[in-house]
Formats: structure tokens, sequence, C-alpha cells
């Protein structure tokens, strides 16, 4: 049988979504796991071993996500979709093109379009995203699922290029990631800054990353920095395969509740992590899985002098 899972379009969230594949592999063996993502997301399942195929949709451009998602569609042929985007448009999509089997919510308008329906109320803060996320399975006849946190996997040339892209920094490696796209709440970039100056002060190196728009954005906070010992600054500067190499690479990251915290925790690298007061999206729902984390919470209350000693602290005490 061939399943395919079509995610919602921001790295984290793909990442929630892989226990999803593993649960299909122990539970339906014979199935070929079919991912339909984002040209964006793609590079995040490269070496997956449960992930068998993925079709990519041009999500950039919002006109062109039907067609390319249509292509992606006629290229994988699945017999069941998965639909944990739902949107009308797409639906639709799935309908049109007469997949077998449709699983989608039952609390939408459009979910008459689906044949299979869940009912599962996912702006409830009760449960982990992920945990929803395997409610989709039910209709497949598989449930009553424990979760089994999700994992990332790197060739050994992408980690011995990960280690000697920082390997003149010296450990522990702080990756600090001060951008968030807008998707979670987060400290103002000042923050930020001043939390680096404080490691840096301390002798511990750290990591700035980001996107080349954050770059743009956010960089000028940081150039001050540039040339320091134990400094680097690596905003626009990798792909998604590079970033994840370096991750896999430092000892602790820093962020707010974003893709990259998700990627840490997948990698099995510790996080300390920011989040905001709303429940809907604090760290019940979003908060990291599998690997040692703190989190902080709500955001307003932690200063910079508080993460730097919950870093040290996690330095110190290592597990």
């Amino acid at each position: 049988m061939r399943i395919a899972i079509f995610s919602r379009d921001g790295l984290g969230d793909l990442v929630l979504t892989l226990p999803m594949a593993s649960a299909l592999k122990r539970h339906l063996p014979s199935s070929r796991v079919i991912f339909l993502i984002s040209k964006y997301q793609a590079p995040l399942l490269r070496n997956h071993p449960d992930v068998d195929e993925i079709g990519v949709y041009e999500a950039i451009d919002r006109k062109a996500v039907i067609p390319s998602l249509e292509a992606a569609i006629e290229a994988t042929k699945p017999q069941v979709i998965i639909d944990l985007l739902p949107r009308p448009k797409t639906a639709w999509t799935f309908f049109k093109h007469k997949i077998p089997i449709r699983i989608g919510t039952a609390y939408r308008w459009w979910s008459l379009l689906y044949n299979r329906r869940v009912k599962v109320h996912k702006h409830r803060s009760d449960r982990h995203e992920a945990e929803f996320n395997l409610q989709f399975l039910r209709p497949l006849g598989i449930g009553n699922l424990q979760l089994i946190p999700p994992r990332l996997y790197l060739t050994d040339e992408e980690l011995q290029q990960g280690r000697k892209r920082v390997s003149h920094l010296a450990r522990p490696r702080v990756i600090v990631h001060p951008g968030s796209h807008g998707t979670s709440p987060n400290w103002p970039v000042d923050l930020y800054a001043e939390l680096v100056n404080r490691l840096l002060s301390n002798g511990i190196s750290v990591i700035v990353t980001g996107s080349k728009k954050e770059q743009e954005e956010l960089g000028s906070h940081f150039a001050d920095f540039e040339g320091a010992s134990g400094y680097m600054n690596l905003m626009g500067k990798t792909d998604l395969r590079e970033i994840i190499a370096v991750i896999a690479a430092s000892d602790i990251v820093v962020s707010c509740g974003t893709g990259i915290m998700h990627i840490a925790a997948a990698l099995r690298v510790p996080t300390i992590s920011l989040f905001g007061s709303n429940p809907v999206v604090g760290p019940s729902r979003w908060g990291p899985l599998g690997n040692r984390s703190k989190v902080l919470s709500p955001l307003e209350n932690y200063t910079p002098e508080d993460l730097e000693k919950a870093i040290i602290e996690f330095i110190r005490s290592p597990a």
C-alpha cells in the first residue's frame, strides 16, 4: 500500500510527523511511505530509513502550490493520503485525483471530501502535536500507539563535514538561534545578543545561526562579535543539510520553540528553549522530544543571565 503524508509546511511540523512514518513501517511493514512536502522541507528527510519516497511541491509562490502538488501526486501515485494540513483547495485536489483512501479531520466544512474522518480537536493543548498526528493512523487500523520520538539521519560524510566546519571552536559549542520566522513567541534580538556576549565572556564558544533573511534583518545586532575568539556567525551561510550537520557537532542549542529546536531534539542534541505562555503554542503541545532539554516559559520572565546560568548548568552536569 502506497501511503502519503501531506505535512504542514514548517520544518518543526515535518519533524513531528516522522513518528507516523516509523509507526507505519512497524505496523504495516509492506507499506511504502511517501511524504508530500515543500521544496524547502525536502532535504530534512534525506537518508531517513522509514521514508521511501518524497513528492515535492512548490510553496514559495502560493499560486503554484496546487499545480505542483498535482504533479507530485501524479509522480508518487498514493493509494492513501493522510492530510495534516487541511485546506479546501488541497482536500479537493486529493478528491479530484481519486486517491482511494483520503484521511482528514472531521471538523471542517469540506471534510466530506475525505472518506476516512478523524475526530481530533487539534486546537486543544492537552497532547503533544506528535501524539495528535498519530491519531490520523487509526483509520488504517493502527491505534493506541506509544509515541517514539522522531529521529533525523546524517551520513558519515555529512557528520565529518559538520565537525570540520566548527573544529576551530573549542568545546563546549553553543548554538544561539535568534529567529523564528514569526511562528513562535520569541525574545527581542537584543537579548540574544546580550546572551552571546555573556557566553563569550565565559569562554564558551558560540555559533549564531539563521537564514539569509534573518541575517539581513538581525545580523547587525551581532556585528560587534565578528573576529572575537570563539565566535562564528553562520546566518545565511549554510543550506539545510549543512546546518543540521553543524547542530550535530554542537553541544547545546538555544532558541525559541522553532524548527531548529525540533531538529536538534531529533539529533539528540540538548536544547534550552524559550516558550510563551499561550498553551496552544506552548511546550506541552510543541516542546522538544527525545533529547535532554530545558524549557523556560513564559519567556518574558527570563533574562540573558538566566539562560547563561542554565547553559553553564547543562555544561557542568552532562547527562
